[in-house]
């Protein structure tokens, strides 16, 4: 009896362990973010590519950036030089839906998409 006792209770707790491993969350995806520019175009990305515009390599970036003095680093603060708060280099990209590359905020569309669309229509 203790034998059979034994095996159901095992075999309860091992079931119970698939359904928890089923279960167990995944690791959520990291969240791309703007590590490349392009320092001819300005189009940025969140991997290692050519330029889709000029063709030309894309320089890594540091996150944050001082507009005045173009000084950038990795950590927040002020500007060396100027003594400005230096500005996340996010904050003045934005991330294209359709592409997936980064273009400046200041500019209404997206350069790469507006380059195809133009492309297409003088065919």
């Amino acid at each position: 009896m203790r034998h059979w006792m034994s095996t159901l209770v095992a075999l309860v707790l091992l079931a119970g362990s698939v359904v928890l491993a089923e279960a167990a969350p995944r690791k959520a995806v990291k969240a791309s973010r703007l590590v490349y520019v392009c320092p001819e175009s300005g189009v940025g990305a969140d991997h290692a590519a050519a330029c889709p515009i000029c063709k030309k390599a894309m320089g890594r970036v540091a996150t944050y950036v001082c507009l005045k003095c173009q000084i950038s680093s990795d950590a927040t603060g002020p500007c060396p030089s100027c003594h400005q708060p230096l500005k996340s280099l996010a904050s003045l990209y934005r991330r294209c839906s359709s592409c997936g590359y980064y273009y400046a905020k200041s500019k209404s569309s997206c350069p790469i998409c507006a380059r195809k669309h133009h492309k297409l229509a003088r065919r």
